[in-house]
Protein backbone atom coordinates (compact mmCIF):
# COMPACT_ATOMS: atom_id res chain seq x y z
CA UNK A 1 0.00 0.00 0.00
CA UNK A 2 1.52 3.30 -0.99
CA UNK A 3 0.83 6.63 0.62
CA UNK A 4 1.28 10.01 -0.96
CA UNK A 5 3.89 12.13 0.70
CA UNK A 6 2.25 15.28 -0.68
CA UNK A 7 -1.46 15.93 -1.05
CA UNK A 8 -2.96 15.78 -4.52
CA UNK A 9 -2.95 19.05 -6.43
CA UNK A 10 -5.69 18.04 -8.87
CA UNK A 11 -9.42 17.67 -8.19
CA UNK A 12 -10.39 14.04 -8.89
CA UNK A 13 -14.06 15.04 -9.21
CA UNK A 14 -13.52 17.62 -11.93
CA UNK A 15 -15.91 16.91 -14.77
CA UNK A 16 -18.04 14.47 -12.77
CA UNK A 17 -21.74 15.27 -12.93
CA UNK A 18 -23.87 14.19 -10.00
CA UNK A 19 -27.01 12.38 -11.18
CA UNK A 20 -30.29 14.11 -10.34
CA UNK A 21 -33.69 12.45 -10.34
CA UNK A 22 -36.47 14.37 -12.00
CA UNK A 23 -39.11 12.83 -9.77
CA UNK A 24 -39.82 11.95 -6.15
CA UNK A 25 -39.06 8.39 -5.12
CA UNK A 26 -42.04 6.01 -5.15
CA UNK A 27 -41.82 5.44 -1.38
CA UNK A 28 -41.29 9.06 -0.31
CA UNK A 29 -44.48 9.16 1.80
CA UNK A 30 -44.23 5.63 3.15
CA UNK A 31 -43.14 5.27 6.79
CA UNK A 32 -39.69 3.88 7.51
CA UNK A 33 -39.14 0.79 9.64
CA UNK A 34 -37.76 3.02 12.41
CA UNK A 35 -40.90 5.19 12.39
CA UNK A 36 -43.09 2.07 12.63
CA UNK A 37 -41.07 0.74 15.58
CA UNK A 38 -41.24 4.13 17.34
CA UNK A 39 -45.04 4.19 16.94
CA UNK A 40 -45.28 0.64 18.32
CA UNK A 41 -43.23 1.63 21.37
CA UNK A 42 -45.26 4.75 22.16
CA UNK A 43 -48.48 2.75 21.80
CA UNK A 44 -47.45 1.04 25.07
CA UNK A 45 -47.49 4.32 27.01
CA UNK A 46 -50.36 4.40 29.49
CA UNK A 47 -52.72 7.13 28.34
CA UNK A 48 -56.17 7.38 29.95
CA UNK A 49 -59.06 6.90 27.56
CA UNK A 50 -57.08 4.83 25.05
CA UNK A 51 -56.77 1.10 24.46
CA UNK A 52 -53.07 1.10 23.74
CA UNK A 53 -53.64 -0.54 20.38
CA UNK A 54 -51.83 0.94 17.43
CA UNK A 55 -54.39 2.50 15.06
CA UNK A 56 -54.24 2.01 11.31
CA UNK A 57 -51.58 4.41 10.06
CA UNK A 58 -50.60 4.68 6.42
CA UNK A 59 -48.27 7.60 5.73
CA UNK A 60 -45.18 9.00 7.41
CA UNK A 61 -47.28 12.02 8.40
CA UNK A 62 -49.85 9.72 10.08
CA UNK A 63 -47.12 7.97 12.08
CA UNK A 64 -45.42 11.22 13.07
CA UNK A 65 -48.69 12.80 14.25
CA UNK A 66 -49.58 9.68 16.26
CA UNK A 67 -46.16 9.58 17.95
CA UNK A 68 -46.28 13.27 18.89
CA UNK A 69 -49.81 13.09 20.26
CA UNK A 70 -49.18 9.91 22.21
CA UNK A 71 -45.93 11.18 23.76
CA UNK A 72 -47.56 14.48 24.81
CA UNK A 73 -50.47 12.62 26.41
CA UNK A 74 -48.14 10.25 28.24
CA UNK A 75 -46.02 13.14 29.54
CA UNK A 76 -49.11 14.96 30.83
CA UNK A 77 -50.24 11.82 32.68
CA UNK A 78 -46.87 11.41 34.38
CA UNK A 79 -46.81 15.08 35.36
CA UNK A 80 -50.34 14.84 36.84
CA UNK A 81 -49.35 11.77 38.87
CA UNK A 82 -46.28 13.55 40.22
CA UNK A 83 -48.36 16.60 41.18
CA UNK A 84 -50.93 14.37 42.90
CA UNK A 85 -48.16 12.69 44.92
CA UNK A 86 -46.88 16.08 46.09
CA UNK A 87 -50.40 17.17 47.07
CA UNK A 88 -50.97 13.95 49.02
CA UNK A 89 -47.71 14.46 50.90
CA UNK A 90 -48.56 18.08 51.69
CA UNK A 91 -51.90 16.98 53.14
CA UNK A 92 -50.17 14.71 55.67
CA UNK A 93 -49.51 15.88 59.24
CA UNK A 94 -45.88 17.14 59.63
CA UNK A 95 -44.41 13.97 61.25
CA UNK A 96 -45.89 11.73 58.53
CA UNK A 97 -44.92 14.20 55.79
CA UNK A 98 -41.27 14.11 56.96
CA UNK A 99 -41.35 10.30 56.99
CA UNK A 100 -42.83 10.24 53.48
CA UNK A 101 -40.19 12.65 52.20
CA UNK A 102 -37.41 10.65 53.83
CA UNK A 103 -38.62 7.50 52.08
CA UNK A 104 -38.67 9.02 48.59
Amino acid sequence: MSHLTNPRADDPLTGVTVPVSGQVGPSADLPSHLLKVHAELVSHLVVPGTTGELPTLRTSADYTAYIRTRRRSGSRRVRREQEATVLRREALPPPLREAALAGS
